[in-house]
């Protein structure tokens, strides 16, 4: 039996667009959560995801909710949307905007590029870099204190590898360090 692929959370209204993204997940082996064409509905699923492509403007609302609890908890997302990206707000400026219209394997590639890498991958941490600045960013609306909270995230992986070495999936070990320290000092890193 081979692996059960990337469960990507899709959150479009347009029924012929979402089925479109739909269809190219499945036939990249990957699983589909939704498509959901309502926030609330897929708010209730969000913990089935560990990847989501998001429309900007569903119904009457906006997916900003749901990209917020993403980045929270490190999950890869895409804003592919006709909205203008000068529409999203402060917090979210960094994060991934493809426009509309676009062909959704693109999409699918860009979320497997985003996601973390397999364990066993060797990594340079210079390569994670732009990856945890990325996520600070989603996290934190101020880019200087997004930067201090990736270098308090660097000094906490320094310190425990003086008791331990590396884990074999080094990317998502920073992004759960990074998560941590958010989590633990929220408000440190603004000032």
């Amino acid at each position: 039996m081979g692996r059960r692929g990337l469960p990507i959370l899709i959150v479009e209204d347009d029924y012929f667009i979402a089925q479109d993204i739909a269809k190219a997940v499945r036939a990249h082996g990957d699983q589909v959560v939704g498509p959901f064409p309502d926030v609330d509905l897929a708010l209730q699923h969000l913990g089935e995801a560990r990847a989501a492509i998001l429309d900007i403007r569903v119904g009457e609302r906006t997916s900003f909710a749901i990209a917020d609890l993403l980045a929270r908890h490190g999950t890869p997302f895409i804003f592919y949307s006709g909205i203008s990206r000068a529409r999203l707000p402060p917090h979210l400026n960094h994060a991934r905007y493809v426009s509309k219209p676009c062909r959704p394997t693109t999409l699918i590639d860009l979320l497997h590029r985003m996601d973390a890498r397999p364990a066993g991958t060797d990594t340079d941490i210079e390569d994670l870099l732009p990856l945890l600045r990325l996520r600070a960013r989603q996290l934190l609306m101020d880019e200087q204190a997004s930067d201090r909270l990736v270098e308090a995230t660097l000094m906490r992986a320094v310190a425990s590898l003086e008791e331990r070495s590396f884990p074999p999936d080094t990317a998502k070990w920073l992004l759960d360090l990074l998560a941590r320290e958010h989590r633990r000092h929220p408000g440190r890193h603004l000032s």
